[in-house]
């Protein structure tokens, strides 16, 4: 069979799952990664190399089985770059290279910052940052022990100095120093949006990265408000993901607290995505 047959073979399995372009690009990651085959050389039809076929059809099972392909091969990309994934931490969305991208454009310039993410998972946020903007010096906590020694693998792969450290905000973390930008994409999906949501996101994706009470959409903005409050350097700013459903909400949340210039910025699809914000100088 040639790389062509197997891409339509593969392709036509998992529209069962997924739409076409999606399907296709899950197909053509596949194929690459066993078979080392780019896209180009499939679309070109090149002959099949000698690869694991067996590995090849058992991790297509797990693919028809709603595992995202991510996990299942343990990679995903971010800005740029591969990042090692697990069970353990949420899969990079493209999305989130925005909230990088603000960063980069505000303080690509600047010198020697005290950056901060709260909840980083597989460490994609502040890595990406640090190896844009080695100037600063960033920080990055999560509650997960799992989730950081996925973060510390990336960063050491990567080359990136981030000081990764076991904290949870909700745990009212006291620290002596004072911070010039808090980054964090935080849990923000409500309870009630589990029913909209993906087979391979919900049976996967870890929850506790994921989700909060239908009582307290705030639950993680509350605490990081709070922490910001106390440790964001007069003139810092923070640059936060969030749920599309509550942007006006935490716009105000952080202005009626002496914020300012609280701005919402919005995703490709311009959904309300981000909000960001200054802490005054006075």
């Amino acid at each position: 069979m040639t790389s062509l047959a197997v891409f339509r073979t593969v392709e036509a399995q998992l529209l069962a799952l997924y739409p076409p372009p999606e399907a296709a690009e899950i197909a053509f990651w596949l194929i690459e990664f066993y078979t080392k085959l780019n896209k180009t050389a499939i679309f070109l039809d090149k002959k099949l190399p000698l690869f694991d076929e067996k590995a090849f059809e058992n991790t297509l099972k797990r693919l028809l089985a709603f595992e995202p392909i991510q996990y299942v091969l343990g990679e995903a990309y971010f800005f740029g770059r591969k990042f090692k994934v697990n069970s353990h931490v949420l899969i990079p969305r493209p999305e989130t290279e925005l909230l990088v991208e603000m960063v980069i454009k505000d303080y690509k310039n600047a010198e020697n910052l005290q950056i901060l993410d709260i909840g980083t998972g597989s460490g994609c946020i502040p890595i990406s940052l640090a190896l844009e903007m080695p100037q600063h010096t960033f920080t990055a906590w999560d509650i997960s022990p799992e989730a950081l020694q996925v973060a510390q693998e990336n960063a050491k792969i990567l080359q990136a100095r981030v000081i990764f450290e076991e904290k949870n905000i909700l745990d009212y973390p006291i620290v002596e120093q004072k911070f010039d930008i808090l980054v964090s994409n935080p849990p923000y999906v409500v309870d009630f949006e589990k029913v909209e949501m993906r087979k391979n996101v919900l049976d996967y994706e870890p929850h506790l990265a994921l989700f909060v009470p239908d009582h307290d959409p705030f639950l993680f903005y509350k605490h990081i408000l709070n922490f910001t409050s106390k440790h964001l350097a007069l003139g810092g700013r923070f640059y936060l993901e969030i749920n599309e459903r509550y942007g006006k909400n935490l716009q105000k949340m952080f202005e009626n607290n002496g914020f300012t210039n609280v701005q919402i910025g919005t995703d490709w699809a311009g959904k309300n995505r981000f909000v960001i914000g200054r802490k005054n100088l006075y």
